[in-house]
């Protein structure tokens, strides 16, 4: 019985690792908030052959990095060509050329207002 959960565990681990360990971001685009405490960070991801590119949005902050998570704002398939950022106001961001049928799309993220267009 033993046995049999060690390899389950090991199987399992194996799966997880190689599933999420082979996602890659690509950085597009870094834009710093008006009052530089925050940045927002537009992104290309991709993890394999079967799932294909997603444009990306993260908000981090200034001294945070990107790593190899993915956005936490907005996802949408395709490559990020028409997508822009700017911060209109130190708590506004305004995502230009967005996707109407993105599979995240966040309106607020802790203080930060996000406009779509």
């Amino acid at each position: 019985m033993v046995i049999v959960a060690i390899i389950l565990w090991v199987a399992f681990a194996y799966i997880v690792s190689t599933t999420f360990a082979g996602c890659e971001n690509t950085i597009i685009q870094t834009v710093e908030s008006l009052n530089k405490k925050h940045k927002a960070v537009l992104f290309e991801r991709s993890c394999g052959a079967t799932t294909g590119f997603s444009s990306q949005v993260s908000i981090l902050r200034i001294d945070e990095d990107l790593g190899n998570n993915g956005g936490n704002i907005y996802r949408a398939k395709g490559y990020p060509n028409n997508i822009a950022l700017k911060w209109t106001s130190k708590n506004m961001l305004f995502v230009g050329g967005a996707s109407f049928d993105a599979f995240k799309k966040r309106y607020q993220y802790n203080e930060i207002d996000i406009v779509y267009e």
